[in-house]
């Protein structure tokens, strides 16, 4: 019995912990729940210092503003990229009806790109142009213009904006030639009193004069002196020019065709006779060029016909549809001239023909007396082939 009643004494005391009054136990709770988050607040705290620099700096309520201010600013605007400039081959080209043969054309208004119809044009320098001509090797423009009574001599990279530059600043009214590995640029009779060439080679670039068959030499000998102390301008850019271009060709191969043959002409149209019927294949097409005439006086001079070996006719230039089997005396020649890269087309600078049609459209050039439109000069871009005298 005894042993029974200590068992019960025992279990009471166990179960009156939980019979204590109701404010008793709120104030246990209470106790508990403030040690608890004095414990998490620390632990928190201690995070915070171990992640936190150990100097803190405050800032006055000026800089607060300011800070404020500075966060309310705008982004700034994206910086703006100059436009890419397109190439003056890339703006000619671009245009409708250019993006076949397209010849180059000067005169008083300026240089012209025209496309092979002459319906679409495209004025690359605006102010009279004396001469001019395409250059595929360096992939230039080549200009003469006048500059206080002389000439001056830049050209225009096809592959860049379209700005002249200048190689010869003053020159005298004489012929100018561009020269590349012995081809040249220009063709036309010989009566000049003196030429001007720029000549590439092996990677050099030098000026050379040579005279023509004109008698006057007082006028020759006084030109001579003015070529004197010519210089290149812009030579350091020009042998750029000229290492870009190594491997192009001065011209396309031409495309074979059936080889001329001397014709049977009148002897007595020539002053020296065995000329007379001396034949040439016109490149990029089947016609050829026949000298018909040769005559010398102050000078020499040669006349030329075309010629349609299918058919076996002579041709009008100017108006191809007339025909005969032998050559008229009022019918236009060739002449010099470059012929287009599809063989359907000749530019001589200030006229451009259709071996179809004629001509058609030209350019009011300039007289300047000793001009260098005297010679041929124009082109194609991108191709074409020079056919001279």
């Amino acid at each position: 019995m005894r042993k029974l009643a200590e068992k019960r004494n025992a279990r009471h005391k166990a179960l009156s912990i939980f019979k204590q009054p109701r404010k008793q136990g709120y104030l246990r709770f209470f106790v508990v729940g403030i040690v608890a988050t004095a414990f998490v607040i620390a632990g928190v705290g201690c995070k915070k210092k171990a992640d936190s620099p150990k100097t803190t700096l405050e800032t006055t309520p000026l800089e607060q503003d300011a800070d404020k201010e500075e966060s309310h600013k705008p982004d700034p605007a994206p910086e703006e990229k100059p436009a890419a400039t397109s190439s003056l081959i890339k703006t000619i080209r671009t245009k409708p009806g250019m993006s076949g043969d397209v010849a180059l054309m000067y005169g008083k208004t300026g240089l012209w790109a025209v496309s092979i119809d002459g319906k679409t044009k495209h004025k690359i320098y605006e102010g009279p142009v004396n001469w001019a001509v395409t250059d595929n090797k360096l992939r230039v423009l080549w200009m003469v213009r006048p500059k206080d009574k002389k000439l001056t001599l830049e050209f225009i990279d096809l592959e860049g904006p379209g700005k002249p530059e200048t190689v010869l600043a003053s020159f005298p009214k004489v012929l100018l030639n561009i020269r590349h590995d012995g081809t040249n640029l220009t063709s036309g009779d010989m009566n000049y009193p003196l030429m001007l060439s720029l000549v590439f080679k092996d990677g050099t670039v030098k000026i050379e004069t040579s005279e023509g068959n004109y008698d006057f030499i007082e006028e020759v000998d006084e030109l001579k002196k003015e070529t004197k102390g010519i210089v290149v301008s812009n030579m350091e850019r020009l042998k750029a020019l000229m290492a870009k271009g190594k491997e192009r060709p001065v011209q396309p191969k031409v495309p074979e065709t059936q080889p001329a043959k001397k014709l049977d002409i009148d002897k007595n149209r020539c002053e020296s006779a065995d000329l007379c019927g001396d034949a040439e294949n016109i490149p990029g097409t089947h016609f050829w060029k026949v000298l018909i005439e040769h005559s010398c006086g102050d000078g020499c001079y040669t006349k030329t016909a075309l010629y349609d070996p299918k058919t076996k006719k002579y041709f009008c230039a100017a108006e191809p549809k007339k025909r005969a089997d032998n050559p008229k005396d009022d019918w236009s020649a060739m002449g010099s001239a470059w012929v287009a890269p599809s063989g359907k087309a000749y530019n001589k600078g200030d006229q451009l023909y259709s071996f179809e049609t004629g001509l058609v459209t030209e350019m009011e050039p300039i007289d300047i007396g000793q001009a260098p439109s005297w010679r041929t000069g124009g082109g194609w871009l991108e191709g074409g082939w020079l056919a001279g005298e």
